[in-house]
């Protein structure tokens, strides 16, 4: 197995470099051609809430870039289109935020750092360590870990609006949480030569009062998760082998209660209930 840990990568650097990362892992779980979708460079206009997590990532794991975080000052009265153009055109590279997003982040910021355990996993660690690894049956893969070091284990920070407890339990289980936790323990694996670590999940709340805690998880829970990770992996390497990305294929009976206006319902084999915990 090769393997390569790199702290501090440029972001876009980690972007271009082949192997499949987590986020085209949680893609996998909807199908194939949606895994490929995610594989691909797609230059998509970040949400308001990636704007809010990139200005809170950057305070808290990368102060020394603060400087680097353009805020768009506001314009108003007569000619405030034209002062605005002319302000974007003076900053044509610029990752711009509102004066809101900035504030949120130092809150955030100030909130993870009070918290006992999640200063210390901070302050005990490499941050943004992007690690690269391979086998023969997976093909090359990558993470990029917020927090890292042997000793600690994993920290992944993540701001999130559902910082209820059994809310953000449900986003581990059933919004890929949980396969990326997968993908980082194997990638930390990889990095100790087969030793496996802790992995801990800081939440911060994105809104005030911007409560913030750690997550622990347990290793059977991780392994299950690195199991899962590691078989949408391989299974994208088949169809690759294939060149062929299927679609979804619904596994259950589709059934039209009105033929004209082709309404109905697709009627599930099994029916998951969800709200079960980490």
């Amino acid at each position: 197995m090769q393997v390569e840990a790199i702290q501090s990568m440029p972001f876009e650097a980690y972007a271009a470099a082949p192997g499949i990362n987590a986020t085209a892992i949680k893609a996998g779980v909807q199908s194939m051609k949606n895994m490929h979708y995610s594989m691909e460079q797609h230059d998509n206009e970040p949400s308001a809430c990636m704007r809010l997590g990139s200005v809170a990532h950057t305070l808290i794991l990368e102060p020394e870039q603060e400087p680097l975080l353009t805020v768009m000052p506001k314009f108003s009265g007569t000619g405030m289109r034209a002062a605005k153009a002319e302000w974007l055109e003076d900053h044509p590279d610029a990752v711009i935020f509102k004066q809101a997003e900035f504030d949120a982040g130092r809150a955030m910021r100030d909130a993870v750092m009070a918290e006992p355990e999640a200063a210390r996993i901070i302050e005990a660690t490499q941050h943004e360590v992007s690690i690269f690894w391979s086998d023969r049956q997976a093909g090359a893969r990558k993470a990029r870990l917020d927090c890292f070091s042997p000793d600690v284990g994993i920290g992944e920070l993540k701001t999130t609006g559902k910082i209820e407890p059994r809310r953000f339990a449900n986003m581990v289980k059933w919004d890929g949480y949980g396969l990326q936790v997968g993908t980082y323990w194997d990638a930390a694996k990889a990095a100790l030569d087969g030793g496996g670590c802790p992995v801990n999940i800081i939440a911060v709340g994105s809104k005030a009062p911007y409560e913030c805690y750690v997550v622990h998880f347990k290793e059977d829970t991780i392994k299950e998760y690195a199991e899962k990770a590691y078989d949408i992996a391989r299974a994208y390497r088949v169809s690759e082998v294939l060149g062929r990305f299927d679609g979804i294929v619904p596994e259950g009976v589709i059934q039209f209660e009105d033929i004209e206006t082709g309404s109905g319902a697709w009627i599930p084999e099994e029916t998951t209930t969800k709200g079960d915990g980490i």
